[in-house]
């Protein structure tokens, strides 16, 4: 009997350990603060319902309705409300801690997104983990040129006020960054695509490398 109640008692501190980079208590842990229309009982709510594999979603404080669209040990994707998408990851580090990576995406004309690191408490993290500084806020069209382009194709680029970018998180711990140009006339538009590229970043275990 003795020996049962160990096994028991050494369950649940295994387990509780692992709960901490586990998905589901990640994002019921996450700060209300971060989404004060998302609290911590609907966020529960959310998970339950996934679980149960019915249609997870909920009306949020807004009035307006949440969907978790995805669950996994590493991520989760979550439709906020029409205009906002919200994709949550945990990113395990060579020296066996955690990150969590957070990519926010705004819906108008085009889509615009914004990343943020923080710890596995959720605690922001000042560090770009290779990305380019200020990728969401500043970064020059340059950085998405082809290589070789035609001086017809250069004139695009300086027409290119606002430039946001996308970014969306892809299987095997990849982040796409797509640029955006919503302002571009319609003629204009169709040439991006020869004139741009997305970029590509791989999470290594210490830093988002360009791949």
């Amino acid at each position: 009997m003795r020996n049962f109640i160990i096994l028991i008692l050494s369950f649940f501190v295994s387990g509780a350990a692992s709960a901490q980079s586990d998905m589901r208590n990640v994002f019921i842990n996450m700060p209300d603060s971060l989404h004060p229309y998302l609290n911590e009982n609907m966020r529960t709510e959310l998970c339950d319902y996934y679980k149960m594999g019915v249609t997870a979603s909920v009306d949020n404080s807004l009035g307006e309705t949440t969907v978790l669209e995805e669950l996994t040990d590493t991520n989760a994707i979550l439709q906020l409300n029409a205009k906002v998408r919200l994709s949550i990851n945990v990113l395990h580090r060579s020296d066996s801690t955690n990150i969590i990576c957070t990519i926010k995406t705004y819906k108008s004309s085009v889509e615009e997104s914004e990343i943020s690191f923080y710890d596995i408490n959720w605690k922001s993290i000042n560090n770009d983990f290779g990305l380019p500084k200020d990728i969401m806020s500043g970064v020059s069209p340059e950085f998405f040129l082809k290589d070789s382009l035609a001086e017809e194709d250069k004139l695009i680029v300086e027409k290119m006020e606002p430039f946001m970018v996308k970014a969306e998180f892809l299987p095997q711990n990849i982040i796409v960054i797509t640029p955006q140009c919503p302002l571009l006339e319609n003629d204009l538009k169709k040439k991006t695509n020869a004139v741009f590229e997305q970029k590509k970043f791989k999470w290594n275990g210490e830093i988002l490398k360009n791949i």
